[in-house]
């Protein structure tokens, strides 16, 4: 993602800085860059000493990456956006909705969209099915089980408090790449299949075009009312029927491959955070499906004095 943020902000302004921040140094994005600064902790006491950082090194843009930290963010948008530091994040009740899986399909649930079915209390389903338990909030793809029979999932959740239950289900899995303006209009969409995945994330995925799933996820995604880079999961079954498991709203660790593709999202939110009218800008799909493989790579950085 830094690169990709270095690229895009270039194109606007080669003098333009951008500068990774974590909380801990032992981070790889340390060694990428001569301007790395530690910061405080997500959390809300910490914010004075976040905003005279900002302050001292003219920080103007802010592109989140966790989901752990969205919440804050989106809390705290509007009170930085009026000394100057625009956050790439979606409203506060938007990200609130995808964060908590329940409170998720209950959205979708009320508007008649295809969310797969999730609940809080597995006694009353069949024991013949097969199950998923996650956990409720934050990242879907920690303490997740899949495939488990009733008892093995009663089991489970005994060892994960809150967590929620949804019916496993066999098909093809993919993800959505999708970029929405200010006004959460849909400025374009990817779709890819994740065809090898480690730890959640896709290692192996594919672009592929369905003008049907297309049209249903842009719905969606204006429905949540939601800005910039979002990615949204979701599984098409043997029958071709669609089931969306979830909402990510931000750039994934696999976008880099819409981005290839057409759906410059980071130049987008870069451009408008600017205050340039990004209808201006089209979105150029290529008129072909790419494939990316992610493996690790050697950086190598030259200087006298590291």
């Amino acid at each position: 993602m830094y690169k990709l943020i270095c690229q895009a902000a270039k194109i606007i302004d080669k003098e333009i800085r951008v500068i990774p921040a974590d909380a801990n140094k032992n981070v790889l994005s340390y060694y990428m860059s001569d301007e790395f600064k530690t910061i405080p902790k997500i959390k809300d006491q910490y914010l004075s000493e976040m905003i005279e950082i900002f302050g001292e090194n003219k920080i103007g843009i802010i592109f989140p990456s966790r989901d752990g930290e969205l919440e804050f963010w989106a809390k705290y948008k509007d009170k930085l956006k009026i000394i100057g530091v625009d956050v790439i994040v979606s409203p506060l009740n938007s990200i609130n909705v995808c964060l908590d899986k329940l409170e998720f399909y209950q959205f979708g649930y009320r508007l008649g969209f295809p969310f797969i079915k999730t609940f809080k209390d597995i006694k009353g389903a069949s024991s013949d099915d097969k199950y998923v338990v996650k956990e409720r909030f934050g990242d879907g793809s920690k303490n997740i089980f899949l495939n488990v029979t009733k008892s093995e999932a009663i089991g489970i959740a005994k060892n994960l408090p809150g967590c929620v239950f949804q019916p496993f289900i066999e098909g093809r899995e993919f993800s959505a790449d999708a970029w929405l303006d200010k006004y959460s209009k849909v400025k374009g969409i990817i779709l890819r299949t994740r065809d090898l995945t480690f730890d959640g994330e896709s290692q192996v995925t594919t672009t592929f075009r369905n003008k049907e799933i297309e049209s249903k996820i842009s719905n969606i995604l204006n429905a949540l009312k939601l800005n910039g880079p979002v990615m949204m999961q979701g599984i098409i079954n043997k029958n071709a029927e669609l089931h969306i498991i979830e909402c990510n709203p931000r750039f994934g660790g696999a976008s880099s491959l819409s981005v290839k593709a057409g759906l410059d999202s980071i130049y987008w939110s870069i451009y408008e955070s600017f205050r340039y009218d990004v209808n201006k800008l089209t979105f150029d799909r290529i008129d072909k499906e790419v494939r990316q493989i992610r493996i690790p790579n050697d950086t190598y950085r030259y200087s006298y004095n590291f």
